[in-house]
């Protein structure tokens, strides 16, 4: 038996660390944002089907945790979707007059959305299907097939994007969303592992309620560092990608009536992400650095966008 000690091995230290913090995250934003409850639509839908749902992606989600060999990206992935939704609500990652709203458990899981944004200024109103994946560097099959799956979406191949469960923080409405726009945003696992480790070392120094003036002084810090984090700019590009790639598709076909106003939707995104583009790097002096300029996921969708773009 092998006498080495855990100290021996730096680097599964670190691993076990890492996966501490970002279990350490996904804890906070359960608690700071809890997914949409099924049972509180009772006024909308049957009981019995609530019922139905809940159990169902219960079962859905212990089958994901019984597979343990996807665990460690899995808890990176949803501590990166904790992090997208805490920080649009806390840093205006998304937008200033963008919300964002966590989807309940079934959303999640059987329809494939993590959050909906919801974009806003003084003549728009849109929503947008977000579905968050920290995906490994050199797994471009993924975000291939991701970026495939929401193009049969908006061409009506299948069927289309739908929250089943969704009570809007812009409006009062409270239903089912049927035929929103859906986008893939994430990071690579480098990038991901920074912000988990920014995050986590945050939350630790706000819960300290005893913080020196050296740590308000860290903490401060942190905070101003992730309200001006690079990965915002690399998200919203993500999604302009998309929306542009929609857009040309959608360019070269007969559209039907359903369509058209769908690809009306489109544009006006694109448009109102242009502007919080231009607004992050002109009024609030955000800017993407050239590590994040070459995240392989940007990469990736810009990829798979082009090769899809001049398939015949």
């Amino acid at each position: 038996m092998s006498n080495m000690k855990p100290d021996q091995f730096p680097g599964l230290n670190r691993q076990r660390e890492r996966l501490k913090d970002a279990e350490a995250v996904t804890q906070y934003v359960k608690k700071e944002y809890p997914r949409l409850d099924p049972r509180d639509f009772t006024d909308i839908f049957p009981a019995e089907e609530i019922e139905r749902d809940i159990a169902d992606a219960n079962h859905l989600e212990h089958q994901f945790k019984d597979r343990e060999v996807i665990a460690d990206s899995e808890q990176i992935s949803k501590a990166l979707e904790g992090i997208v939704i805490d920080q649009t609500r806390r840093s205006a990652w998304l937008g200033l007059t963008t919300e964002i709203v966590r989807t309940s458990a079934h959303d999640d899981i059987r329809n494939g959305v993590d959050a909906v944004a919801e974009f806003t200024n003084e003549e728009i109103f849109e929503r947008m299907a977000l579905a968050i994946d920290a995906t490994r560097a050199a797994d471009q099959t993924i975000i291939t097939k991701k970026i495939e799956r929401n193009l049969r979406k908006i061409l009506n191949e299948k069927p289309e994007t739908r929250v089943k469960y969704f009570a809007s923080l812009a409006d009062d409405f409270r239903g089912s969303l049927d035929g929103i726009v859906p986008v893939v945003i994430g990071l690579d696992t480098q990038h991901c592992k920074e912000l988990i480790d920014l995050l986590s070392e945050l939350i630790r120094l706000q819960e300290n309620k005893n913080r020196t003036p050296a740590l308000q002084e860290k903490f401060l810090e942190r905070r101003t560092a992730i309200e001006n984090h690079p990965a915002q700019i690399v998200f919203l590009k993500q999604i302009e990608v998309q929306l542009d790639f929609y857009e040309e598709v959608f360019s070269k076909r007969t559209l039907t009536k359903d369509q058209q106003l769908l690809l009306d939707r489109v544009s006006t995104l694109k448009a109102l992400i242009q502007e919080i583009v231009k607004d992050k790097s002109r009024n609030q002096n955000i800017r993407i650095t050239d590590d994040y300029e070459q995240d392989s996921v940007l990469r990736n969708i810009r990829e798979v966008t082009y090769r899809l773009r001049i398939q015949p």
